[in-house]
């Protein structure tokens, strides 16, 4: 069973889930710095990033990525600790999937490799590890690539670019922009509504539509 499960309550109530995965997200980062642990976000986390800094308000969890050695690292020193953070009233389980090791596309059930997790609700991050195969025959540099079968070139992770998220240092791919396009399509960058909410240029916020 998830461990997120055991913490899970349904239904997450919609005018409080935005900040709850906005401290999702300030915790893991905060945590991660100070373990100096790099990691970066993506997917969903780094649309958000590029809009405004912030976590899409219609989205239920968070992805964030590093690579398979430092996920070892925290599963041997760090795997299933609680970590409290006393300005969000929230205490948060770092769980590391023992399956991490297997590097698979076959295992189905096991693609996460791990999970940051509000104990008070079951909310969580997605933590997936990168690690490094054979690229493409024509292709002599090595791909990256996730147990979800993403794959991608070193030079678009890589340098990592140092910015900020929800107010906290943050580490996103050298290729942020052009990684986003490859995975969504063009329209991800300059998209104007979405799932009841809409995107206001002079705020630059997503604000929901009224009923």
């Amino acid at each position: 069973m998830p461990s997120f499960v055991r913490f899970f309550q349904y239904p997450v109530p919609l005018d409080e889930r935005e900040r709850w995965l906005r401290y999702l997200v300030q915790s893991y980062q905060t945590t991660m710095n100070d373990l100096g642990v790099e990691t970066w976000i993506m997917h969903g986390t780094l649309i958000g990033w590029y809009r405004n800094r912030k976590i899409l308000p219609f989205d239920h969890d968070g992805d964030v990525q590093m690579t398979e050695e430092s996920l070892s690292w925290l599963a041997d020193h760090h795997n299933a600790t609680i970590h409290a953070f006393r300005s969000h009233e929230r205490t948060y389980l770092l769980d590391i999937n023992p399956q991490h090791v297997k590097d698979s596309l076959e295992d189905v059930n096991n693609p996460v490799d791990g999970r940051w997790i509000d104990t008070s609700n079951g909310m969580w991050l997605d933590i997936t590890s990168v690690r490094p195969h054979p690229g493409p025959a024509e292709q002599e540099e090595p791909v990256l690539r996730t147990k979800f079968g993403h794959q991608y070139a070193i030079g678009d992770i890589y340098p990592l670019q140092k910015t900020d998220f929800e107010g906290v240092p943050t580490l996103v791919p050298a290729k942020a922009e052009e990684l986003l396009v490859r995975q969504y399509g063009e329209g991800i960058l300059t998209q104007t509504a979405y799932k009841g909410y809409r995107w206001d240029p002079k705020t630059k916020l997503w604000v929901k539509d009224q009923a």
